[in-house]
């Protein structure tokens, strides 16, 4: 990937020299006089260019707390805006080099910005106006992932191998992979310690304790240089691997892969919604932007034909926006078919079996919870089902929160906020007592196996879902919004 990267950055710098005026590299905040370029490539309904023009954008990073603010790695420094893009201005004080292949913004604290560059690794305290070298100087780094519930753990792929820190970069352990290039990582939201990482040329790799041990993929993944990996937020099974021939789907933890989709066709990033995993998109090295509606089945290009997608990032208030990074500039795209389907997703569906692990959601196969086989029990003292429910509120979209010296689970989704304490038959309901069932005081939270299980007919209606009971197939069917 480095050497492509390169080659395509020879070209395109001997390109703009002969097709653009001097104005073309001033300040990003002067408009390009190239007006009618600039128009074919925004004739696309939802595409908008936010500028850059003329620099290649490798990476892009999006704070968390206010969308507006938005950083791009390119191939001349880091350049950040505050108004969605209106205005940038250069934020590279302090870097030792100008191609910055990876940024990654801390969630807690969005002042705290990483940056991955061809000279190691930088970090920002202050958004972006001062950067300080932060370890593994000199070696080059093709990727940065942040775990998404832990902003002090970083992995960093570089041409020697992963490199891991569990305190935001003050240390730095190489954990394997040290004879390949990583030219992708992706870690999963609903497992962190699942990681899956693309190298330059053995496929995909994952780890399923946060990088301690390494298992390769299958073997149609072998002699593979993989230039961007996404895998399912809601099911670490789901992985897809964008190559140089293509993309590449396995829905068993890359035990098998699909043949691949958009063959012939460089992959240099992915992104899934993380609204709706069955949208996809896919930037390549000279066709621009595609799209998948479908989970990867089908896919459609759907901007900046003719132009090299080098990143991809979404905007995190509102996930139908996807920022592209190409090697024209940034753009915001944003599709009518992501918004559509946002609006199908709204219903959420979750299918259960009494003692089975897994559970489903619109479809999608996912283990309750991962590595530990809890599964929904029916007690049959009480007559009624008990789950571990941290899996189901997350499902749909809620967050579940543990106190245990007052062995405390507090739910919160939509501005309704559940509290629950283990063997106590009453709860509270946006601080309404109430027995949990009114019917029979014995239902109340327990614990199994270490393991948290809440009622849950309860739990699920008051959070405006209807559960259905189907006694023949012992299925449990939980339908959000309620019908």
């Amino acid at each position: 990937m480095k050497v492509k990267r390169f080659i395509v950055f020879v070209i395109a710098v001997f390109v703009c020299a002969l097709t653009f005026s001097s104005s073309a590299f001033a300040s990003p905040n002067v408009s390009n006089s190239n007006s009618a370029k600039r128009s074919v490539l925004c004739s696309v309904s939802g595409l908008k260019e936010l500028g850059l023009s003329g620099r290649m954008v490798d990476s892009i990073a999006v704070d968390p707390k206010n969308p507006n603010i938005i950083y791009a790695g390119t191939d001349d420094g880091i350049f950040k805006t505050t108004d969605g893009g209106k205005k940038w201005a250069r934020a590279s004080n302090g870097l030792r080099s100008n191609w910055v292949h990876g940024i990654v913004i801390d969630s807690v604290n969005p002042q705290i910005v990483y940056a991955g560059t061809d000279q190691g690794m930088f970090k920002s305290t202050d958004g972006g106006s001062l950067w300080g070298q932060l370890g593994l100087a000199n070696v080059w780094i093709h990727t940065l992932v942040m775990s998404p519930k832990n902003p002090q753990v970083i992995y960093a792929g570089t041409d020697d191998g992963i490199y891991k820190t569990t305190n935001g970069g003050l240390h730095w352990n190489q954990i394997i992979l040290s004879d390949d290039e990583i030219y992708s990582l992706s870690v999963c939201k609903a497992n962190t310690d699942i990681v899956y990482a693309g190298t330059g040329s053995e496929g995909v790799f994952v780890s399923m304790d946060g990088g301690d041990d390494w298992m390769q993929t299958g073997q149609s993944m072998e002699n593979n240089g993989v230039n961007a990996v996404a895998v399912n937020p809601d099911n670490p099974q789901v992985v897809y691997a964008g190559t140089d021939n293509g993309i590449f789907k396995s829905v068993n933890s890359g035990m098998d892969w699909s043949h691949p989709a958009l063959s012939n066709r460089q992959i240099n990033a992915l992104l899934i919604n993380p609204e709706n995993p069955n949208i996809i998109f896919a930037g390549t090295d000279s066709k621009g932007l595609f799209e998948s509606t479908d989970g990867g089945a089908n896919w459609k290009q759907v901007a900046l034909s003719g132009s090299e997608v080098l990143s991809l990032a979404v905007d995190p208030k509102n996930s139908s926006i996807v920022y592209v990074g190409t090697n024209k500039g940034i753009f915001e795209f944003k599709s009518s078919e992501t918004s559509q389907g946002s609006n199908k997703e709204s219903k959420i569906v979750i299918t259960l079996k009494i003692d089975n692990p897994y559970m489903s959601v619109n479809g999608v196969k996912k283990e309750i919870d991962p590595g530990r086989g809890t599964k929904p029990i029916i007690i049959p003292k009480w007559g009624r089902t008990v789950v571990p429910i941290r899996a189901i509120v997350e499902a749909l979209g809620g967050t579940i929160e543990w106190n245990g010296k007052e062995r405390k689970v507090t739910i919160n989704f939509k501005g309704t906020t559940i509290e629950l304490w283990i063997n106590n038959p009453r709860a509270k309901v946006n601080g309404e007592t109430r027995w949990i069932d009114p019917n029979n005081h014995d239902v109340r939270p327990i614990i199994v196996n270490d393991r948290t299980m809440l009622p849950l007919r309860f739990v699920a209606e008051s959070l405006g879902c209807k559960v259905e009971w189907d006694g023949t197939t012992r299925t449990i069917t939980i339908v959000y919004p309620r019908p």
